[in-house]
């Protein structure tokens, strides 16, 4: 008897020709699941509201719609029913968009139940929200313990001073964690590390987290180290224990030139002819060098145990430093970068790489006249530094083993070159955090790329 002019469009047909036509001619597809509510409320006088209506109309054939429709009893002065007032909002995008969040959730869902790696919801009020499977199998706490008290009362006392910090400053401001490691407790006493990246959302008072069950590696790792401070160890007690014998035959090789001053000439030969002087000469020059790669084993083994105090260093002014203490022949030429970064660093460790990266391509240089270029990039936290010669290169078969210690090439087999100085160029770069490699040319010189942080990573 009456239809205002959005729900006649609803339906598919005008005003008018709603007026006067019964639900099932002009909703024929409706009419089953709307009839019996209409007589429902006549009978009964009671409003049905808010209920769900799906099915198609005129309007859009063979689409599925939905629909709240309310229905509320008309009645007249005696207060009987005599129609129903209905009142429709359709809800078809709404409730797509609702199907594909109900979709979404459980694919997500199942992501989130095969997961290996350890997921987490927590609130920055300190508990877990939510878990998946795998913490249960990592730890041997039922999800239902791990939520039902605070999460650092499992996390090792040593390392919840770190994570207080982390939530109270870091996450609280929003700012992404990635390998933040520390260890949580299993329900069998013992602890396993896990590395975290973690993403807070302060205005949801929210965190999400991943994190990785590292122990194996970093037991590989507590073992690496132990080896290589055992191996450092080693290296440095022997090498100490060598300087004794060494100045003893130093100072005998003395004495003999002493006491055979005024007999020792250019013809005193022994009794197999080979020259007195040229073997005595040739006596201190091994003594010398041994001496030099026993210096060299010592410094190797120093990398990494001294505690170098961090501060700005103005790299201009280091590698003037540099410079003056390498002293290069007046014929030499080194060409520098006009600018150049302060670093946030040790100052020693990096001028070590300097003196011996540079002094390097002087003293293997084929000739007395050749240039050394620098050249830096900025890549992210780093600064890559590239110092290059024009010297006479190295073949590709023995580039492999420059770096390793006492197999350096010695291109131009000079008697004084311990093959220790680029093992200990990278041994400190990586111990800074940084990488070295070499490009080279033979007879076109070679390139060392090495990377170093713009500020001191602190372990």
């Amino acid at each position: 008897v009456r239809i205002n002019e959005r729900l006649a469009q609803i339906n598919g047909a005008s005003v008018a020709a709603h007026i006067g036509h019964p639900l099932r001619e002009l909703l024929p597809e409706l009419a089953d699941d709307v009839e019996p509510i209409y007589r429902q409320v006549i009978e009964s006088g009671e409003p049905i509201v808010d209920l769900e209506v799906s099915g198609t109309n005129p309007a859009q054939p063979g689409v599925l719609r939905s629909w709240i429709s309310s229905f509320y009893p008309q009645t007249d002065l005696e207060n009987r029913t005599i129609g129903v007032n209905t009142v429709v909002q359709e809800i078809t995008d709404r409730k797509r968009m609702e199907t594909l969040r109900i979709a979404a959730e459980q694919e997500r869902d199942r992501f989130f139940n095969l997961s290996i790696d350890l997921l987490a919801i927590g609130n920055l009020d300190g508990y877990f929200i939510r878990l998946n499977p795998a913490w249960e199998q990592v730890l041997g706490f039922t999800i239902a313990e791990l939520m039902a008290r605070p999460f650092i009362e499992f996390v090792h006392p040593d390392d919840r001073h770190d994570l207080t910090v982390m939530m109270t400053s870091e996450a609280k401001a929003g700012v992404k964690s990635s390998n933040f490691e520390n260890r949580y407790r299993c329900k069998d006493g013992s602890y396993r590390w896990l590395s975290w990246s973690t993403m807070p959302y302060p205005e949801q008072n929210l965190m999400y987290g991943i994190a990785r069950d590292v122990t194996d590696r970093r037991q590989t790792q507590a073992n690496l180290e132990e080896r290589n401070r055992e191996l450092d160890s080693f290296v440095y007690v022997v090498s100490h224990d060598l300087k004794a014998p060494l100045r003893a035959v130093a100072n005998l090789s003395n004495w003999i030139e002493d006491d055979l001053e005024g007999q020792l000439t250019a013809n005193t030969r022994f009794s197999n002819g080979d020259a007195l002087r040229t073997q005595m000469t040739l006596l201190r020059s091994r003594v010398d060098r041994m001496a030099a790669t026993i210096d060299g084993l010592l410094n190797y083994a120093r990398v990494g145990r001294s505690d170098d105090q961090i501060e700005p260093v103005a790299v201009a002014r280091l590698l003037a430093e540099v410079i003056d203490t390498l002293a290069p022949p007046p014929t030499f030429t080194i060409d520098l970068p006009t600018e150049l970064p302060t670093l946030i660093t040790k100052r020693i460790p990096l001028f070590q790489v300097f003196v011996n990266l540079i002094g390097n391509g002087i003293e293997h240089h084929h000739s007395e006249a050749g240039t050394i270029r620098m050249a830096i990039v900025e890549l992210g936290d780093f600064y890559e530094f590239a110092v290059s010669d024009d010297g006479s290169g190295i073949a590709p078969e023995h580039q492999e083993r420059m770096f390793q210690i006492l197999k350096a090439v010695n291109q131009q087999q000079r008697s004084d070159s311990t093959g220790i100085g680029l093992a200990i160029v990278k041994k400190i770069i990586e111990a800074e955090g940084g990488t070295i490699r070499l490009e080279s040319e033979l007879g076109k010189g070679t390139t060392f790329y090495f990377t170093w942080p713009k500020c001191a990573i602190v372990k």
